[in-house]
């Protein structure tokens, strides 16, 4: 059997961007390391929320790193939820060379090193968040659903593995395997996901188009499932839209109270 292109190095070298970070955590957030493999341990930043209701795990987008997520930690807060954001292999302090077969494989395993410590003394219901890129790790969740996590959400996702591939650049035209969308593709792991689930997009994103969001909407075997389409924003500043913070509040209250 050849190699999956999406193991490729060139073609991980085309979707990933990382960057370094040596800054420290701000005031009342704590960086933790912990290990995904015995050689390989990812930086994860926590916002604990000091009357916390629940805990929200985002996997950023490309580019990004937990840093970026100081400036909206406050918003997070003000709903009494911990906020944790982790780093990619590569990534600020993480370990490890970015891979997108590792980040999705790395993603249970932050769940299930992250649980014990954002509950503290009490047991936290988790929702997982994937913007972007990081939306390839809430869909690896979603096809797992293990214990703790009672919700999904998905922010300015993709959804369409063929038109992934192919953004990386025209030599990826090549037909994907089955092993490739049983490993990678968001659309199959939704299939059979049965979680609550908010899918928000920014209605003029031209990075990834709104369809991709409605395909991903289609594809969710969940019957407790929203789709949000917020106009007259796009791909990176959605964060600024009050819509975004309106559907967020309410799907969390909604199903992790």
């Amino acid at each position: 059997m050849s190699e999956s292109i999406f193991d490729h190095t060139a073609f991980n070298a085309r979707v990933f961007h990382p960057r370094e970070d040596e800054g420290s955590a701000p005031p009342g957030a704590e960086d933790l390391i912990i290990p995904v493999e015995h050689d390989i341990r990812l930086h994860v930043r926590v916002y604990p929320a000091p009357s916390a209701q629940r805990a929200v795990l985002l996997f950023h987008g490309n580019g990004e790193l937990v840093a970026d997520y100081d400036f909206v930690a406050h918003h997070y807060l003000r709903m009494n939820t911990t906020l944790a954001v982790v780093d990619y292999r590569g990534y600020g302090r993480s370990e490890g060379d970015p891979r997108f077969r590792t980040m999705i494989e790395d993603a249970p395993k932050v769940v299930e090193a992250l649980q014990p410590v954002l509950s503290r003394e009490t047991r936290l219901p988790l929702v997982v968040l994937g913007r972007s890129l990081g939306s390839a790790c809430a869909a690896e969740i979603a096809k797992r659903s293990p214990d703790g996590v009672v919700g999904l959400v998905f922010d300015s996702a993709f959804s369409n593995l063929k038109a992934f591939a192919l953004r990386r650049g025209r030599q990826y035209d090549v037909p994907l395997s089955e092993q490739d969308y049983e490993a990678f593709c968001p659309l199959r792991k939704l299939a059979s996901c049965h979680l609550p689930i908010l899918i928000m997009h920014g209605a003029q994103d031209t990075l990834l188009a709104p369809t991709e969001a409605q395909m991903l909407f289609d594809a969710t075997a969940s019957a407790r499932k929203r789709i949000v389409f917020i106009e007259e924003y796009g791909h990176n500043d959605l964060f600024y839209a009050p819509a975004y913070w309106q559907n967020l509040t309410s799907f969390l209250e909604e199903i992790a109270s």
